[in-house]
């Protein structure tokens, strides 16, 4: 974030292969349901006794990450058998020619470029080929996020070699980053077609296996977040293509256009205060009480929660939510001012990139959401109140309100409307990071939380690039 007066620290991001977001964000989600699935706790991954892959590698070794992504293009070429009328009224061509490197070991080409080039994965349209490291990225991911990073990754891949055959899109016309947000897109189409038990020979749960996937997304994206026209865009980019296809299958991804893309990000913000500037501000108990006031100007209102910097301690009646807890029982919200200040230091990239999005905003978005929270059942405190007029502030329905007001705040705050504290490139995917990785950020009155990611990450997303009229609490 910046002040019109604050000075920042370094926020280092780093991307990798090929990747991004699709078109119009849907209306907030309906916490029982995920992708036309309930949440689902089960397995996540390859099935148990499967047919070997039916593809052959080039340079594969055969090793677990090698087969795994054999079986992950095995399978896509049965997706995209089954689901490729839905772009192109041609006959489906596989993708026959894949090749496999340890950029640890060896420096090979890939389509005429050296692999130590490449970052990963890649598609090339000139021969209809997709290639991977086995050596760095695949292990990588795997050990991150979960096994299923891989075959989204491949997904991704698969997606370029899609909107190739298919024509759906100009290379020499449009920017890289419409190719990215489409890719994505059909990777988001395919995890449904796992999520709903489709795949032969992969499982995918809706709570930790899909919030494993979310958070490969989220995790790589461009390095330069001023530039997204550039190439594979921000976290926030990506999970929004990605939900696309999910939500709405191949069929939304092909119809993707630049319009519904730049409609969506408009709040994005893109410049930082200025040129020694990296987006982010000591979590203090000035920064916090900006962000607090910030909020006030947003959702007016004379009985706000009181804060109170007490290492976060648990309310009277137990509900605790660290490092920041709304308490009803006292209208104060309860801050554990160190763990907050370590919850938001950007991590030091291990190996490839950095596998948590963390900054300034992961904290100050998540005292946002407790605050609005606490602003919303100030009405129980206040000295007129009346029973009938209060608005249920329990259940998963309220708490995934409560973020999608939190996300129209942030977007107030990018277009520097309210208070004097503003946000900076990156701080978005920070905030997403944060819903991801703490699910209490999405939790109601009583600390119950939403179990699913994908609708915690789309209801902020939802009133970030919507507003607070799509956000409306139950009631």
């Amino acid at each position: 974030m910046k002040t019109k007066l604050a000075a920042a620290t370094l926020c280092i991001c780093f991307a990798a292969t090929s990747c991004t977001s699709g078109a119009n964000d849907p209306p907030l989600l309906d916490p029982e349901y995920v992708a036309g699935m309930p949440p689902s706790d089960g397995p996540s991954g390859l099935r148990e006794a499967v047919d070997p892959p039916h593809v052959l590698v080039i340079g594969g070794t055969g090793d677990i990450h090698d087969t795994l992504a054999g079986h992950a293009i095995t399978d896509l070429q049965r997706y995209w058998s089954e689901h490729y009328h839905h772009v192109s009224p041609d006959s489906f061509s596989p993708v026959t020619t894949l090749r496999s490197w340890d950029s640890t070991a060896e420096v090979t080409e890939f389509c005429g470029v050296p692999t130590s080039a490449i970052g990963g994965a890649a598609y090339c349209p000139s021969s209809h080929e997709i290639g991977w490291d086995r050596g760095a990225l695949l292990p990588f991911v795997a050990t991150e996020f979960g096994d299923m990073a891989i075959p989204l990754i491949l997904a991704h891949e698969y997606g370029h070699a899609i909107t190739t055959s298919a024509r759906l899109l100009d290379f020499a016309a449009q920017a890289p980053f419409m190719w990215e947000q489409q890719a994505d897109c059909f990777s988001g189409a395919y995890m449904r077609d796992v999520v709903h038990d489709n795949s032969p020979r992969f499982t995918l749960n809706t709570t930790t296996g899909l919030d494993g996937v979310l958070a490969a997304l989220l995790a790589v994206h461009d390095v330069d977040v001023t530039s997204p026209e550039s190439g594979h865009g921000s976290g926030f980019d990506r999970l929004a293509a990605f939900r696309d296809g999910l939500e709405g299958g191949p069929a939304q991804c092909a119809e993707l256009s630049a319009e519904q893309l730049e409609e969506r990000r408009v709040n994005l913000p893109t410049t930082f205060a200025h040129a020694l500037d990296r987006g982010e501000l000591p979590i203090t108990h000035g920064t916090i009480e900006l962000v607090t006031n910030s909020v006030l100007e947003k959702y007016p209102h004379p009985h706000p929660p009181g804060v109170v910097y007490n290492g976060g301690q648990p309310c009277g009646d137990g509900t605790h939510t660290p490092p920041v807890t709304y308490c009803a029982d006292g209208h104060t919200m309860h801050i554990d001012l160190s763990e907050l200040a370590s919850m938001s230091t950007a991590p030091q990239p291990n190996s490839l990139f950095a596998a948590e999005v963390r900054g300034d905003f992961s904290a100050f978005s998540l005292v946002a959401s407790r605050f609005i929270l606490g602003i919303h059942a100030a009405d129980h405190h206040a000295p007129d109140h009346h029973a009938a007029d209060e608005r249920p502030l329990e259940g998963m329905d309220a708490a995934l309100a409560i973020t999608c007001l939190t996300g129209a705040w942030a977007a107030a705050a990018a277009r520097e409307d309210v208070g004097r504290i503003y946000l900076s490139p990156g701080d978005i995917d920070e905030a997403l990071g944060v819903i991801l990785q703490h699910p209490t950020f999405t939790s109601d009155v009583t600390g119950v939380s939403v179990p699913s990611g994908l609708a915690r990450t789309s209801a902020f997303s939802t009133g970030f690039s919507r507003g607070q009229a799509h956000c409306e609490l139950p009631g």
